[in-house]
Formats: C-alpha cells, structure tokens, sequence
C-alpha cells in the first residue's frame, strides 16, 4: 500500500492520545534529540517497554489500594512523559510505525487507568470534606446556643470571647457558592441527560446497518461535548481562584466531569458494537466508485480539520487544536475501513487512484506537521491543585473543631465550679433536698457499710445518716481526680462504683467503701455527719 495509506491508519493515532502542553520554539533542539533517539534506538524502545510494564504493575496496586497517593501521583507523570517521548519517536523517520503503534496503545491504556483511580480517590475524599463540614458548622452551632442559654449568657464574663472565636470558625469553613460555576454544572448535567437519548438513536441506526446516520448522531454528541467542555473547563478554572471551602463545588465538578467520562466511554462502545463498519462492508454491495468516492470525501474532511487542528496550535489555542485534532482522527479512522475494504476487494483501485494517493500524502503530511509541533511542546505538568485545595480544606476543619473542643472545656470548667461554689440558699431547695420523701435513708457505719436505716434506730459515735439516689443528673458535682478521708479514716478516690459521700451544700467530702449489701453499689448518697 502508498506509503501516505499506511501513515493513516497508523500515525492518526497519536492526534489525541498524548497532548503535552504549551509549545517551545525549539525546533532545532528537537532534531538534535531525534538524531540521539536513532542513535540509541533499540535501548529507547527497551527502557520504554521496562517503563510501561512497571506502570501496569503500578495501576494494578492502586486498584487495590496498595499504593500511597505520592506513587500514584508520581505514576501520573511518569506516564505523561514516556507519552511525551513516543510523540517525539513517532515524528521522526528512523522509527517504524511497530515500534510506536502498540507501545502507544499501551500506554495511555495505562494512563486511562492512572486517572480513573486518582479521580476516584479525590472524589471520595471530596465528599468526606463536604460530609465533615456539615458536622462541623452543627458542632460549632451546639455550642453557640450553650452559651446562649440565659444561666451562662448572664453571667460569665468569657460568653462574648468565646461566642467571637466560633462565629469565626463557622465563617471559615461555610460553604463557598457561586451562582454562575453552578448553572454552567447544571447545564452539563441536563446535556449528559440529552446525549443519554443521542446514544439510543445511534445505536438503533448501527442495528439496522445505517452507519452514516449512526456517524452523525455520534458527531452531533461529540460537538455539544466539545462545547459544553469549554465551558466546564473555564468555571474550573474560576473554581481554583475561590478561596475558602469550595469542597461543595469541587464534588459538583468532580461528579460533573465523571459523567462526562461515562458519555467518551459509552460513545467507544457504540463504536466498537458488533458488526462493524468494515464487517458490514465486506458483505455490502459497494462498488469500487462508490468506495473510492467514500475514501474521498473522508480524507477531504479529516485533512481540513487537521489544518485546523495545526493552526490553532500555532496560534497558541491549545484546547482548540485538541477538539479538531480528534475530530480529524474519527473521519480518518472511519476511512480506513473504506480502504481496507477497497484492498480486499479491489486490490488495485487505491494506488490507481491520483486523488486518493494525492489526499493521503497530504495527510500524512500534515500529521507529521502536527506531531511536530507537539513534539516541541514544553513538558506538561499534571493538575493536583484540586487535591492540594481539598488538603486545604481539610486543615481548616480540623481547626475547627479544635476551636470547638476547647470552648467545650472552658464551658464544662466553668460549669463544674460555678456548681461547686454556689451557697445554700434557704430560699431554694437543693436538688437533693426536693428528692428526700422520693429516697430510702441510710445509715453510713464506720468502716464504710452502707444499710438501711429508720428513725429511731441507734446511731454510733462517728456514723452518718443520709439519702440514697440513684440518679447521677440529681448530683451536682463531679470527681475532683484527688485523694481524700474517706470514712473510717482511710484514703479514697471518687470512682463509678463507689458510694458518693455530700455534704449539706451538696460537696464531696469522702465516699463509701463497696461493700452494700442492701443497697446497690451504682447507687449514689448524700450522706450528713451525725456528730456534725
């Protein structure tokens, strides 16, 4: 076959699997790097192969979660420099279309993988910063109306500092929203919604062997796509200058840009439905013409969308180029069926065909000139900057809450010695006082056992009468954490099991030992010194 045949089904390949970034001016630097690649060839192919085994290797680990996200990460932009590598190799003449085709294939098969897990972890982690944010503005919120409750509202001096340092925090970490960023979403969600129906007409058409209609509704998709990418692409470039929590929007992006995935992956498997075109064609009643005419029209539109694709990238309109350079290679590749089926049939039609030779040697003439100018593209550098933000965001509610813990404390400090400093009033009863006819009395012996006890019965030298209760709430005070008397002169902490021993103004003064037979342990007692 014409050599300028075989660049088509071949070199097409790399219109837009290996985009590298922004373009360099040195295009003598770039011949001097293809004079060392041909020089070294077979080690570059070896190192390349070793490089994407290892990747393989790699993506498999992530898939379990077996890797750390800095490998992954590093991964990533490995994968996108060997890419960046085998554009170079595909542009220069000492290497063959063996030995970048399957290489190519692999690696942004690889690639594919890579991104699939590293935008499946960032989703996830996304979420979980929208979910911690919710939980953390009602946390911060309980604890504002704690302090707006009238005993601590009206009398503690520290309500207004305290109140200061939650509004803040609850500022800080309260949801970014931007009108505009979300309506261009919205829209994407209802075109996702659209090209759903799309899909069903392309199939039906493929189904009944009509794949020029079935071509058609794949490109109408394709366009729209095209279109309301740009526009997504520029609200997440707005999304990055936000400040603040933006963890909304970025999971809005995030699951945004996962439809739009699904639709690419769901337009290749109409693609790839069985039978295909050059099946079909095998067993249509085509003529040599009609296939020549075919090739014809398929080369026209593919090389001028290349053109296209060319000097948009010259003119620096990066995104552009890439959009042309891919619909370029989808009527390209759609001619290549028409060739194949023209060589199995009409083995002699191509090369004797003027226009069809001329137009393919245009292509591939145009196609190195695209290589080319990617192929001195400045490196590209891979976006984690979502990541970073939502690392960001994660930090600032970790402060949060931290802000919280501590006006926590302040107020249960403040609560436990306002308790433990408050007079008897005869005024008021004590809660212990209103819950006397409730409670069985008991008397407190010295050496700590605890029994019932009625009025009337003895009381020795030393011994105490009180009030059993069984309510913790009903207590006002708490442990101190200190060793004190207890009865019958030994040292005793205040622990869960133990029997609690209060004064008349309700304050720890000792506990009883365990050993109540007639009352429970998890009981709790106000006990008064008889001899007092």
């Amino acid at each position: 076959m014409n050599q300028g045949l075989v660049s088509i089904a071949v070199l097409s390949l790399f219109l837009g699997g290996c985009d590298l970034g922004t373009e360099s001016n040195s295009i003598k630097n770039t011949e001097k790097v293809h004079s060392t690649m041909a020089d070294n060839k077979q080690a570059n192919l070896q190192d390349i192969d070793t490089t994407i085994i290892s990747l393989d290797t790699k993506l498999e680990r992530a898939k379990k979660g077996l890797i750390l996200l800095e490998e992954l990460k590093e991964a990533m932009s490995l994968q996108k420099e060997i890419c960046r590598t085998l554009v170079l190799y595909a542009s220069d003449p000492a290497y063959t279309r063996e030995d970048v085709n399957s290489r190519t294939k692999g690696l942004i098969k690889v690639g594919e993988g890579l991104s699939e897990v590293w935008r499946t972890e960032v989703e996830r982690f996304s979420d979980q910063q929208v979910t911690d944010t919710s939980n953390k503005e009602s946390r911060l919120q309980d604890s504002i109306n704690t302090l707006d409750s009238a005993p601590i509202r009206d009398a503690w001096e520290k309500v207004s500092s305290l109140r200061q340092m939650l509004e803040e925090q609850k500022t800080l970490i309260k949801q970014v929203r931007d009108e505009d960023i979300e309506k261009t979403f919205a829209e994407a969600e209802n075109f996702v919604k659209d090209s759903e129906e799309r899909l069903k007409n392309a199939i039906e058409a493929r189904k009944h062997n009509d794949y020029e209609l079935s071509h058609l509704h794949l490109e109408s998709i394709h366009d729209k796509l095209d279109l309301i990418a740009d526009t997504v692409t520029t609200a997440s470039e707005r999304l990055r200058t936000l400040n603040g929590n933006t963890s909304l929007l970025i999971t809005s992006k995030i699951k945004t840009n996962s439809k739009f995935n699904k639709i690419g992956v769901d337009i290749k498997k109409v693609e790839s439905m069985q039978p295909s075109e050059l099946e079909y064609l095998k067993t249509s009643n085509l003529n040599s013409e009609e296939g020549l005419k075919r090739v014809s029209e398929l080369l026209d539109k593919g090389n001028g969308y290349l053109q296209e694709a060319i000097k948009e990238r010259k003119d620096k309109h990066y995104r552009a180029s890439i959009r042309l350079s891919a619909k370029s290679q989808r009527f390209i590749n759609r001619s290549t069926y028409f060739i194949n089926f023209l060589k199995a049939r009409f083995p002699n039609t191509l090369t004797s065909s003027s226009l069809i030779v001329a137009q393919s040697k245009n292509h591939g003439k145009l196609l190195h000139e695209y290589l080319d100018l990617k192929a001195t593209a400045s490196p590209a550098t891979l976006d984690f900057s979502t990541w970073d933000k939502l690392k960001d965001i994660e930090s600032s509610l970790k402060k949060a809450e931290e802000v919280a813990d501590h006006v926590d404390k302040e107020i249960g400090l403040y609560l436990k010695y306002r308790d433990r400093e408050a007079p008897a009033s005869s005024d008021t009863q004590s809660p212990i006082d209103t819950m006397k006819h409730e409670s069985e009395m008991v008397k407190v012996s010295l050496d700590g056992s605890v029994v019932p006890y009625k009025p009337g019965d003895p009381i020795a030298e030393g011994e105490s009468t009180g009030y059993t209760y069984t309510s913790l709430a009903q207590l006002p005070s708490t442990d101190t954490g200190e060793a004190f008397n207890g009865l019958g002169g030994r040292k005793r902490r205040v622990v869960s099991s133990s029997v609690r021993v209060l004064n008349a103004q309700g304050l720890e003064v000792g506990t009883s030992f365990n050993n109540s037979k007639e009352c429970p342990i998890s009981t709790f007692h106000h006990v008064q010194r008889h001899e007092c």
